[in-house]
């Protein structure tokens, strides 16, 4: 690892830190939910801007804030697909709430697109990309480590008072589609398809639970079971089916 990526790593590590400090302050003073989501979107945004600076100052790296093509049309339709399913369920769930508690959950949803996808992708995976890039299968590895952390992150989530079923089955979730929002970057090397998809996802779970602490109901475990179905389906056709794809990442120019 280079001085450069060292320096980048504890950055991206130093912001995602003083996410879960700002977070926890707000909760232990009992902050508003509306003033929370408002101050935790405002460092979701710093965040992005953070990030895509200190990747084009020591990593010579843009990020992709900028849309790009899909590899081929398959992953393509299963991603649009999941973003209206989402989008459009969550519609239905969040017109029943009064207005603060609405653009609270609809501000939360996007605040953790918006700073997941910039620390979790743009950050930790594409710097374990470059450190790793040397190995037979660096993009496979990178996938795994960042998606692993990014599932494991989600356990912080029992100190909002979420119980540990509901918990365990976020973290097994959040790592499974973490590795579609890394997929979808390695081959398209733009950022605002996982931001979307990831947006979309969790405004869906909290439209319908009315709340961003999770519980697991039957039919939102059926739920997540079709997405996983079309998420693989992704993985199959859109991340590296063969080594000559995976030589053509976007993000290395190999």
């Amino acid at each position: 690892m280079t001085k450069n990526e060292k320096r980048a790593l504890i950055t991206v590590l130093v912001l995602l830190l003083g996410y879960f400090v700002l977070e926890h302050g707000m909760m232990l003073f009992h902050v508003p939910n509306l003033i929370d989501a408002i101050a935790t979107i405002a460092y979701a945004i710093l965040t992005l801007f953070v990030v895509v600076r200190i990747m084009r100052q020591l990593l010579q790296h843009d990020i992709g804030l900028k849309f790009t093509k899909f590899a081929t049309w398959v992953p393509l339709v299963c991603y649009v697909i999941i973003v209206a399913l989402r989008l459009v369920f969550g519609a239905v769930n969040i017109v029943h709430y009064h207005f603060e508690q609405a653009a609270s959950l609809t501000l939360r949803a996007l605040e953790a697109g918006i700073l997941e996808e910039a620390i979790l992708r743009a950050g930790i995976f594409y710097i374990l990309l470059r450190v790793l890039q040397k190995r037979r299968n660096a993009p496979f590895q990178a996938a795994i480590y960042s998606s692993v952390f990014f599932g494991l992150l989600h356990l912080s989530n029992m100190a909002s008072g979420q119980d540990l079923t509901s918990t365990l089955s976020q973290v097994l979730f959040a790592t499974w589609v973490g590795l579609i929002f890394t997929a979808i970057y390695a081959r398209t090397g733009s950022i605002l398809y996982g931001i979307i998809l990831h947006f979309a996802i969790d405004f869906n779970s909290m439209a319908q639970m009315g709340t961003t602490v999770m519980s697991v109901p039957v039919e939102a475990v059926a739920a997540q079971g079709v997405v996983l179905v079309m998420v693989l389906i992704i993985m199959i056709f859109g991340v590296f089916p063969n080594r000559k794809a995976a030589r053509n990442s976007k993000l290395l120019g190999q």
